[in-house]
């Protein structure tokens, strides 16, 4: 039955990612510490924080993943050299702390 789900899920990713235009060649799955964090400023690429980053020392800039059935690009580092967290950024203190640490799956678009 888990590999049906997997099929489907993998399957809805592709509808997903065919609707915003960007289909991957594959992906893979891994188990990860997702956190959340609301500073401003300045992130890792250069770029200004903004909805839809999330930082990642593991992964090259530019890197899609889907974490609770929506795509983020990687656009900032922790600087610890963290092998399997993400941290999303979230425009509010209050929605970053309502996000909390979650051990969860997340699939890493190649």
């Amino acid at each position: 039955m888990s590999k049906i789900l997997h099929i489907l899920r993998l399957g809805l990713l592709a509808l997903v990612l065919f609707v915003i235009g960007t289909l991957p060649t594959h992906a893979y799955s891994m188990q990860a510490e997702v956190s959340a964090y609301s500073d401003h400023g300045t992130m890792a690429n250069g770029e200004w924080t903004h909805d839809g980053a999330v930082a990642a020392d593991h992964l090259p800039f530019g890197t899609k993943v889907l974490i609770n059935g929506r795509v983020y690009t990687v656009k900032d580092r922790f600087g610890g050299g963290y092998s399997n967290a993400f941290d999303i950024w979230m425009p509010s203190y209050d929605e970053a702390i309502e996000f909390g640490r979650q051990y969860i799956t997340v699939e890493v678009l190649v």
